[in-house]
């Protein structure tokens, strides 16, 4: 009885690492994603969003036309860890990224929204990176901001004035954002 309830105790910890309140902990995690994510390039899956034929799945880097949006989905173990955006720029003025980390719930634990542009008043490229961590109730733990220029150069005391300006509610579960983005049978 004893082992089968440590069993259980050590599984309950280990699925629910996701929910800890403790921002160092969230931060192990997201660290463990994307060290999964580096070391597993080829076995993400790849889904682009095009004019023409909606939801496509690139494989044998066989990308198509008139792409709209690019998803790079982590899937370990039949659980998805971590969910990319990215939307296409027609213009090639700016690129964004929105990165989702789901814990073993399906519950987003950090979310990191990267937008680069061109021509800004404080630079020629800002990169801006923002990150946020949450709590089981989908509660701002920890928001971290950063901007730089293209030598890496913090702008943080710049005047800046942005050309896309863009804000942005990330979904807070694995089931809301594939409904919104409509992502379906991966």
């Amino acid at each position: 009885m004893r082992i089968s309830t440590l069993l259980f105790i050590l599984t309950f910890l280990f699925q629910n690492n996701g929910n800890s309140q403790s921002i160092e902990e969230l931060q192990s995690l997201k660290q463990t994603y994307d060290s999964i994510r580096t070391t597993n390039k080829n076995s993400q899956i790849i889904l682009v969003r095009t004019i023409e034929e909606g939801l496509i799945k690139v494989t044998d880097g066989n990308w198509p036309e008139n792409i709209v949006s690019t998803y790079n989905i982590l899937v370990k173990r039949g659980r998805t860890l971590i969910i990319s955006i990215y939307p296409y720029s027609e213009s090639g003025d700016w690129s964004r990224e929105h990165t989702y980390y789901f814990d073993s719930t399906e519950k987003l634990f950090a979310y990191n929204h990267k937008l680069n542009s061109f021509n800004n008043i404080c630079a020629e490229i800002t990169k801006q990176n923002t990150l946020f961590y949450y709590n089981q109730f989908s509660n701002v733990l920890s928001k971290e901001y950063t901007i730089r220029d293209k030598d890496g150069v913090n702008l943080k005391d710049k005047n800046c004035i942005f050309n896309y300006p863009y804000n942005h509610q990330p979904y807070m579960n694995l089931e809301e954002i594939k409904n919104e983005e409509k992502l379906i049978g991966w």
